[in-house]
């Protein structure tokens, strides 16, 4: 083959590049390697840097083309990492766990090699502090004060404060604004070998409340959130709620079954965290007898502490004995050590509860039961003691000064203004201070009801939420006392009726009274609330400091929106939900309790009577009704408004009844009971009362009529009226809704309606052939002269009604025939300028007829002349006023239609 000048190489990426040319004896294709790159997923742990040497791990070899290994400190080699990874890291390090694909690149001589890599994070070795867990509104993990990781670096360890799960800046715990939430504490053993955590000061402390930003707390951790730390050393977490835990090698372990897991103290060892016992020991109670020596005393020492399972704890000491002068329960406290890892120590101090005991007397307690409203005093505490023996047998009364007795909590948290305001169960210690030492005993106690009236509302738990209002005794005086009930909460009363009217009490004196109208006094005392305001602050409004004083016989109301009203006798509890009229009970006030009066409990059904009845009669049918109730104690006295029957209508009756107190006295109180007054074939409903009578009819008064017509002649003829509730006047809303009726020969029915009120009534249609006799005239004349300057006159026409019924006669048309000579003039058009053949006629009515004058033109039509009875006579006559030539004779030749109707 022939002599070849040039050459052209390739590498395996120069697709697109040009070829290179050099000069050689013969042409040839050649492929050089791009290099090698293997990357790896890679481990880290929280706090540790996040440089160069750290990215290195990601890689495990690259190779350039030429073969030469290339180690990752080479500039030719670097990392692509994302935005998501970057924002993990803070100051250099690891702040939060990631798990992000990390890619390698290497830019060889033979061009840019890429490998997939991972980088993924764990805990490590750390203190996890958690708190609201929560983010956007979703439950996960974001450990809210953060991991306290604890790295080597250089062979030094350091303590880094990092953000943990979530990188987030949330605050460390909403629900603690303005109050501790989370301190993490160092304290270092350098140059220590025994160390006091109670007495001794930290070498660093931080702190945070619940509302405060968690990287706001990181940041104040040492410079960079790093803190060089001493292998010894001693961590502290402490929590508000103890949602303290800690990793070693990543593997979690929550310490929230410490005894003490809102403050946990570690010691800082090569292997991690080390949670320390120091401070999570129980103390056990020890009895000593009063005088004892403090070496006695010093004998028991190693009963305090209960060390079981801690093989590294030493009960080291009494650092401060007990108070042994006088017998009782008394303290002490007891040093306690631990030895770390290190094998120096730590101290922390407990304290011992000590019963001192001595020769006592002797003090008899037994169980005791009060009520509520009822005074927290000497006296009432005294229920509680059955005797006290001083050491010579002397007996000591609960009012001597040696005697006395423990307020626990929940007896605490019962009274106000020293009464009791909430039930409660407790055990009371009661302390007798006898010669020969004191000596205690446990009473239980329980506060109930009592006689009260309970209000209930909103009972999201058990609270009676508009308190209970109990009545007691002191000294011989009767008192209301408004008091909590189940609970001492001030949450709304109840929450569904924002603004709205709830509860009301009242009381009613009857002091100076022997008779008194319920509904008509003005009460002594009544307090009221709306559904949203706060139980306390309507309990408050009742008198001073919440108490009145009141009178046996006097009356007490309790009024609900919902009617949930109970009452206790001797604490047991009745709902008057069954009363008729739950919403509203009136009670009498006696010295065995609240006695629930039936004064208003009365339901009466509306009463119906015929129009124009006697009072004795309502009266009558007022007794009935009350009897029909069946409460004996509940009697008539009067009424006090009578309703008006002179007309159908809806009207009341106003009726006084009364009851008979235990005390004598009476109580009274109104009704006002609805009545209806109608015939007994009226028809009545919750809302009106509808009247109609059937009716006759000619057929020939129906002819022609619309639909609508024939309604109004039905409502006309039947008098229909109707009474609205309410409302003084009849009502006009009155409608047929139904009818068959006919003009013709039959029996028909209608339904007449006014709102769902319906009432059928019967129609009667005879037939109209042979009804009406009338005599009337054939032809009309009239004549006018020039004397009298064109006035019409003409004769009278009798009409006559020969029928034996009323007959009414209408002009029902005026037609001018073509073949008339004379022009009708329009009643409103002017006078005719030139003489012409024209007339302005009108025809009237006489007698019985004399009111109506009827013009006649072709625009006439149905105009009434009158009305005639049966066998009635009248006359018409023609009128006006005649345009023409009065000398020659004249045609009008108009034809009149009258119109003739049956009345009854």
């Amino acid at each position: 083959m022939g002599s070849i000048s040039s050459f052209q190489y390739y590498t395996e990426n120069s697709n697109g590049y040009p070829a290179i040319e050099t000069e050689f004896s013969e042409s040839m294709e050649m492929k050089i390697p791009l290099g090698f790159l293997l990357a790896r997923n890679a481990k880290y742990v929280l706090g540790e840097k996040w440089n160069t040497a750290s990215r290195s791990r990601m890689m495990v070899s690259a190779t350039d083309a030429d073969g030469s290994p290339v180690n990752y400190s080479d500039s030719r080699i670097g990392a692509t990492i994302p935005d998501e990874l970057s924002k993990r890291i803070k100051n250099g390090r690891i702040d939060a766990n990631i798990d992000s694909p990390v890619g390698l690149f290497f830019k060889s001589s033979g061009g840019r090699i890429d490998s997939p890599g991972k980088a993924t994070s764990s805990y490590g070795n750390t203190v996890v502090l958690r708190g609201f867990e929560a983010q956007n509104g979703v439950e996960s993990i974001r450990d809210a004060a953060g991991a306290f990781a604890l790295i080597e670096e250089d062979g030094s360890p350091k303590i880094i404060a990092t953000s943990g799960a979530v990188n987030d800046n949330d605050k460390i715990h909403q629900e603690f604004p303005g109050k501790f939430y989370v301190e993490t504490v160092l304290f270092s053993m350098n140059n220590v070998n025994d160390l006091s955590l109670a007495n001794q000061s930290p070498t660093k402390v931080i702190t945070a409340n619940g509302d405060e930003k968690k990287q706001d707390f990181l940041d104040r951790w040492g410079s960079a959130r790093a803190m060089s730390v001493n292998y010894g050393d001693v961590f502290k977490a402490k929590e508000a709620e103890g949602k303290i835990g800690y990793t070693q090698a990543s593997n979690y372990t929550s310490l929230d079954t410490y005894q003490q897991p809102k403050e946990i103290f570690f010691e800082v060892t090569k292997n991690g965290y080390k949670p320390l016992a120091i401070n999570q020991l129980s103390s056990k109670k020890i009895s000593v007898t009063q005088k004892d020596s403090q070496s006695t005393i010093a004998q028991q020492l190693k009963n305090t502490i209960d060390t079981k399972g801690n093989s590294n704890i030493t009960i080291e000491k009494f650092s401060e004995y007990p108070d042994v002068d006088t017998a009782g329960e008394k303290t002490a406290k007891v040093l306690v050590s631990q030895t770390l890892s290190s094998g120096k120590k730590v101290s922390y101090p407990y304290e011992v509860p000590v019963t001192v005991i001595a020769k006592p007397g002797k003090l008899k307690t037994q169980e005791a039961f009060y009520k509520l409203g009822e005074k927290w005093n000497t006296e009432n505490r005294s229920r509680m003691m059955v005797s006290a023996t001083d050491t010579d047998g002397s007996d000591v009364p609960y009012s001597d000064g040696r005697v006395g007795s423990s307020n626990p909590d929940e007896v605490k948290k019962a009274l106000k203004d020293d009464r009791i305001d909430k039930l409660f169960k407790a055990s009371v210690e009661l302390v007798f201070a006898s010669v020969g030492g004191t000596v205690t005993s446990i009473s239980p106690v329980e506060a109930k009801y009592g006689n009260a009236i309970v209000l209930r509302g909103y009972e999201y738990g058990p609270r009676d939420s508009a308190g209970v209002f109990a009545l007691i005794e002191e000294n011989g005086n009767p008192k209301i006392i408004a008091t909590s009930g189940k609970s001492t909460d001030n949450e709304a009363i109840h929450s569904s009726f924002p603004g709205k009217f709830y509860v009301e009490t009242a009381l009613y004196s009857m002091n100076q009274h022997t008779e008194l109208a319920l509904d008509k006094s003005t009460p002594t005392m009544v307090i009221k609330a709306n559904g949203d305001d706060k139980k306390q602050d309507f309990l408050n409004r009742w008198g001073a400091s919440r108490t009145l004083s009141v009178n046996y016989g006097d009356v007490f109301k309790a009024k609900e929106a919902e009617g949930k009203i109970g009452y206790t006798q001797d604490s047991t509890y009745t709902s008057l939900n069954r009363y008729q009229q739950p919403k509203e009970i009136f009670f009498e006030v006696t010295k065995n309790g609240y006695r629930p009066l039936q004064i208003n409990q009365l339901t009466f059904k509306g009463l119906v009577v015929p129009p124009a009845v006697k009072k004795e009669a309502i009266e009558k049918e007022v007794k009935t009704a009350i009897d029909k109730n069946k409460q004996a104690t509940v009697t008539f006295d009067k009424i006090t408004d009578y309703p008006d029957t002179t007309h159908d209508g809806f009207q009341d009756v106003k009726v006084q009844v009364s009851e008979k107190l235990t005390s004598g006295n009476k109580a009274f109180f109104t009704y006002t009971i609805p009545v209806v007054v109608k015939d007994t074939d009226d028809q009545s409903d919750d809302q009106f009362i509808l009247t109609a009578k059937n009716i006759t009819a000619y057929s020939n008064q129906l002819a022609n009529k619309t639909s609508d017509q024939l309604a109004a002649f039905i409502l006309k003829q039947s008098q229909a009226q109707a009474w609205e509730k309410n409302k003084q006047t009849p009502s006009e809303k009155i409608k047929v809704i139904t009818t068959d009726l006919k003009p013709e020969f039959g029996t028909y029915q209608a339904t007449l309606a006014i709102g769902k009120l319906r009432k059928e009534i019967s129609i009667n249609v005879l037939a109209s052939n042979n009804m009406i006799d009338l005599t009337i005239p054939k032809s009309l004349a009239f004549g006018s002269t020039d004397v009298d300057q064109g006035q019409i006159v003409s004769p009278n026409y009798e009409i006559k009604n020969r029928s034996k019924t009323k007959v009414k006669v209408v002009l029902q048309q005026v037609k001018t025939a073509t073949k008339s000579s004379i022009k009708l003039v329009h009643v409103n058009d002017p006078d005719p300028v030139n003489v012409s053949e024209s007339a302005r006629l009108f025809l009237k009515g006489n007698e019985k007829f004399a009111a109506n004058k009827i013009p006649l033109d072709d625009s006439t039509a149905n105009q009434e002349l009158g009305t005639l009875d049966d066998q009635a006579k009248t006359s018409v006559s023609l009128s006006g006023q005649y345009f023409g030539d009065y000398s020659s004779r004249q045609n009008l030749a108009m034809d009149l239609t009258f119109k003739f109707e049956v009345l009854h």
